[in-house]
């Protein structure tokens, strides 16, 4: 129905309402009209709009408006230009936290909680601890923290990143970003794939989808098409570039090139997270107090902050001591500032102890950024190569402790499973490291440095040769 044609009935009477007053109350024209000044138009277009769109069903919010065809905009039909011009200002205006406070008002408090009802029955422990958060915490706080947990803040980091990219995008494309839609999200993968900018462009085209939630948008993409979409940006492109592992030899030749208390620090740190199968950052959440003695020749490492974990996840490996070797490819690294051990037990205490003298929160002594660039900076005095052509990504990084271990345990015929166990992996991860294994098998020599002897039975699975289909049957 058009706005005349709107109105109330009373028995013997029909009441119809004027048309200005309808107009008045229709929540999208007041968005329209909020954007009235950055649309250049006479007053009679802009009423010709104004009227057009309160004739469509209410069904239609101002949400929808921004991908409503023009031809079947109702009459009286506003000019072509005003109406381009209107929505693409509509669309960044919706964008705005302005209009998402003045079109839905958010219906949680920030102020006092009022009394929980029934709170002082709580009976359980679990039960008064719920209902004191209710008296504690207001509705908006808590609601903002479970949006805040989604997603990884790291990987949340990485979303943002593409932000500005898709509305530059959106810009040159003259379309409104906010919410995306098909149209948007195809213009920005299409960018995404020709720049070739980035080796996981969908990492960036997906961060879009994630902001438009964070943002108040309901963003509903159909499946297959989002697929398809996914399925051409990664088309064609090179294979994923994995950290090269950081194998003893590398290592030796960074000892060699060791000249301060911070290099060695380095060093230890470095073996101490091949030891430990982790990634060489997770030791800057290792405390003190995290290695732990467990008799006079083991030591339990309680390892947390884990890339990618959901819950505050634990690994906890207890380790044996291994024989000194005093000649060898597995004796201690040599420095100018003394010996890094190849032993976990004597190595763990060393780190131990030089946090607990230094006072120091982690035994890394050093943030994430710092511990990176403190790596570079040895491998370039120690004349170890980093990069190589035709590749983007440093040859190493701070996963290159875990690809090493991997390797390294794999040669030696750990059980797969005991290695997925220490690494806290549930993916395959081991399948491509042994596959790397089997293309290169002089990647890395066996070394069994984990617990050997308590675990003897775990190794030698890959060891011995592997039997042909016609021995079997003969054997059988």
């Amino acid at each position: 129905p058009t706005p005349l044609a709107i109105g109330l009935w009373v028995p013997g009477h029909f009441l119809s309402l004027p048309p200005t007053l309808v107009m008045a109350e229709d929540p999208r024209v007041l968005d329209l009209r909020a954007v009235r000044s950055h649309v250049g138009c006479s007053a009679p277009a802009w009423e010709r709009l104004e009227r057009s769109v309160a004739a469509l069903p209410p069904t239609v919010t101002s949400d929808l408006l921004l991908s409503w065809q023009f031809t079947m905009l109702p009459a009286p039909a506003p000019d072509w230009q005003v109406w381009s011009a209107a929505i693409r200002a509509l669309g960044l205006f919706l964008a705005s936290p302005r209009a998402r406070d003045r079109r839905s008002p958010d219906p949680l408090p920030d102020g006092p909680a009022a009394p929980a009802r029934g709170a002082a029955q709580g009976r359980t422990a679990q039960q008064r601890q719920f209902l004191g958060t209710l008296a504690s915490r207001t509705p908006r706080e808590v609601v903002q923290q479970l949006r805040d947990s989604v997603t990884a803040t790291s990987t949340r980091r990485t979303y943002r990143a593409g932000v500005p990219l898709y509305e530059a995008s959106c810009e040159r494309a003259a379309l409104v970003p906010w919410p995306p839609t098909t149209h948007t999200m195809e213009v920005f993968a299409g960018y995404l794939k020709a720049s070739g900018a980035y080796l996981g462009p969908a990492v960036y085209w997906f961060g879009v989808l994630e902001e438009a939630r964070d943002r108040g948008f309901q963003v509903d993409l159909d499946q297959r098409w989002t697929s398809r979409v996914v399925t051409a940006m990664l088309r064609g492109l090179p294979a994923e570039e994995q950290a090269e592992p950081l194998t003893l030899p590398i290592l030796r030749l960074m000892g060699s090139a060791v000249v301060t208390e911070i290099d060695f620090l380095l060093l230890l740190t470095l073996v101490g997270a091949l030891f430990s199968c982790s990634r060489a950052d997770s030791f800057v959440h290792l405390s003190a107090q995290d290695i732990q003695d467990v008799g006079p020749s083991r030591v339990r490492v309680v390892l947390s902050g884990l890339k990618g974990e959901v819950r505050q996840e634990i690994v906890d490996p207890v380790f044996d001591a291994l024989q000194v070797q005093t000649s060898g490819p597995w004796m201690d690294i040599v420095t100018s500032r003394g010996p890094v051990p190849l032993c976990p037990v004597r190595l763990f205490r060393l780190l131990r102890d030089k946090a607990v003298s230094a006072g120091a929160a982690t035994v890394a002594q050093a943030t994430y950024n710092s511990l990176l660039r403190r790596l570079n900076h040895l491998m370039t005095r120690a004349g170890v190569p980093t990069r190589v052509p035709d590749r983007r990504r440093n040859l190493y990084s701070m996963h290159s402790t875990r690809v090493a271990a991997v390797c390294y345990l794999l040669k030696a015929g750990l059980s797969p499973t005991v290695i997925s166990v220490l690494c806290n992996w549930s993916s395959d991860q081991i399948r491509r490291y042994g596959a790397r294994l089997a293309l290169d098998p002089h990647l890395v020599e066996a070394w069994a440095f984990y617990n050997p002897v308590s675990m003897e039975h775990s190794y030698g699975v890959f060891q011995g040769p592997v039997a042909s289909p016609s021995a079997k049957k003969r054997r059988g």
